[in-house]
């Protein structure tokens, strides 16, 4: 992931409960962060910790779970789910990047007149000037990243959740990852899917 820009956007774009869902008063949750990098992973995984905690919910870091080759991104997943119901664990929110879009677009240069005043000699009189201000035209890189987080009850091994979320343009891993957990936390809230205060 790459952060160019200071003009951050950011919105969920979609997010489902599986209406077959019955339990939400999940007692221990793993956040597992699927990325390419570690820094990435780390950073994500304890903004959704320290968010949830806040509310109430019981949510671990998976660095802390699972064994190094149980945090491969080829790990077998029936055996992360043994592994994670043996410590005790009946819930598991995998983030990951899904998908990243590029495009470039180009801003038209613009012609504007700024008000000059000069006062007379003894500020009896004064007249206004124009000057002109001339913005050249510019090329701007747009860069958008689409985050999922999936939400899976492990006693019956279903999906109970999905939340899908849309970043343009992050200025930074610290302020992108607690932007996201935010909008994961609230969006959880909103949908009824965790036991929130």
């Amino acid at each position: 992931m790459v952060f160019l820009s200071p003009e951050s956007i950011s919105q969920t774009v979609f997010s489902w409960k599986n209406p077959d869902t019955v339990q939400t008063n999940f007692s221990k949750i793993a956040i597992v962060g699927v990325f390419p990098k570690e820094e990435l992973k780390s950073t994500f995984e304890n903004e959704i910790i320290q968010r949830l905690k806040k509310q109430g919910v019981n949510a671990i870091a998976s660095i802390d779970v699972l064994s190094p080759n149980l945090k491969k991104r080829n790990a077998d997943s029936e055996k992360v789910i043994k592994h994670l119901k043996s410590k005790g664990y009946d819930a598991v929110l995998m983030v990951t990047v899904s998908g990243m879009n590029q495009k470039k677009e180009y801003t038209t240069g613009s012609i504007s007149y700024a008000p000059t005043t000069y006062y007379g000699r003894f500020g009896q009189y004064y007249r206004t000037t124009y000057r002109k201000t001339w913005s050249p035209g510019y090329f701007r890189q747009e860069r958008i990243f689409y985050l999922e987080a999936h939400l899976y009850g492990l006693s019956e091994g279903h999906l109970v959740w999905l939340f899908e979320y849309e970043l343009s343009n992050p200025d930074s891993i610290k302020n992108a990852s607690k932007a996201y957990a935010k909008k994961l936390v609230r969006a959880a809230k909103k949908d009824d899917v965790l036991i929130i205060r």
